[in-house]
């Protein structure tokens, strides 16, 4: 099967094609979760940002969002109190909410002087404390936006910090925020894993990988967690699919969860990545899988899975679309047709059904 043939897809156009999310004349559709370190759940819905307690009785935060132009894109601090949007238009703006009061604080502009072209955003994440940004985008000032790389921002100040000419995505900042870690290119065999400092977009790290891998957060300060496809170099046909422990001294693999035969990510978000985020501090990783046919490769049953990084497979979930797991590793949301739901990892119940396509809240 070829599924990962798609991935050197323009992200441009996805996100073009993504124009309708931004529409405020319709109700809001849930596209991105996120949990934050304290069980914070945070919904984003195009038009408005959502944060639940962890008990999910009530919002803590309800606040709306005008997004000019094709997109929208989203992030979310760690901590939970930084948000950030901005639209895929070239030479567009970021805009920087603070969580706890629901109110925009801050702007970052993309644009550059007359004659110049901006940056086209085509992704965004804030540092675990929110006090970064990166984005990845064309780069500021070059003539051919066909040219992709990524730009980093002090959220603080709105300052750019450095631009690169390597497309990092999706990155990972380590748990100081001192290094941003990414694939050196697209979801693709042979991408490379690059380090730099947060700060000033130094190199530290930049070594060659087997398999096309996306990050899903930290087992500890020197081990990234990633999802990973070993692909034929050729036909891009899937041999095998693993969670992965990188070292972030050279990239080599220091351990791995083996996924069944004939099990492939699936549920494929932003950029053609899989959804894969993990719950560093009980070990466990949920992620979108598809089960396929052994003689025809065809998709027979998609999901969602929840893995322990000591090799168990811990749930199954029928459902798919964005996900994230809550730091204690006792909740999944998963967005399917707009809405949002939470389900027990424990059994897989239903928890609760957050309601946005349905209904304006």
């Amino acid at each position: 099967m070829n599924l990962k043939a798609m991935a050197m897809v323009s992200l441009t156009g996805l996100a073009v094609a993504a124009a309708a999310c931004g529409d405020l004349s319709d109700p809001p559709a849930a596209m991105t979760v996120r949990y934050a370190s304290d069980g914070t759940l945070v919904v984003f819905a195009g038009s408005v940002i959502d944060t639940y307690g962890p008990d999910l009785t009530q919002k803590k935060v309800h606040l709306s969002v005008q997004v000019v132009g094709p997109g929208p894109l989203f992030s979310a601090s760690d901590d939970g109190r930084v948000a950030a949007v901005a639209s895929s238009v070239p030479g567009g703006a970021v805009q920087l909410f603070d969580l706890s009061s629901g109110q925009e604080t801050s702007m970052i502009p993309l644009g550059q002087s007359p004659g110049e072209p901006g940056i086209s955003s085509q992704g965004l994440t804030l540092s675990p404390t929110g006090d970064l940004l990166f984005v990845a985008a064309g780069l500021i000032g070059q003539g051919d936006m066909n040219a992709v790389g990524g730009t980093m921002f002090d959220t603080s100040t709105g300052a750019l910090l450095w631009s690169g000419n390597t497309f990092m995505w999706p990155p990972l900042f380590s748990l100081d925020e001192s290094t941003l870690y990414a694939p050196g290119t697209d979801f693709a065999p042979g991408a490379g894993l690059q380090g730099r400092d947060s700060r000033t977009g130094t190199i530290s790290l930049d070594v060659p990988l087997a398999d096309a891998v996306t990050l899903g957060g930290m087992a500890d300060s020197n081990t990234l967690i990633a999802a990973a496809e070993s692909l034929d170099p050729v036909s891009y046909t899937i041999e095998s699919t693993e969670i992965d422990l990188l070292s972030t001294a050279d990239g080599s693999v220091t351990g791995q969860v083996l996924l069944p035969k004939n099990t492939e990510f699936s549920g494929e978000s932003f950029g053609l990545l899989p959804p894969f985020h993990c719950a560093p501090a009980v070990g466990l990783c949920v992620m979108g899988v598809v089960k396929t046919d052994p003689n025809t490769g065809l998709p027979i049953t998609s999901g969602v899975q929840v893995w322990s990084l000591d090799g168990t497979l811990v749930q199954s979930i029928d459902d798919g679309g964005d996900l994230a797991i809550s730091p204690d590793g006792k909740y999944v949301a998963v967005v399917a047709a707009g809405d949002v739901t939470i389900y027990a990892v424990s059994d897989g119940s239903q928890v609760k059904v957050l309601p946005y396509r349905t209904q304006i809240l």
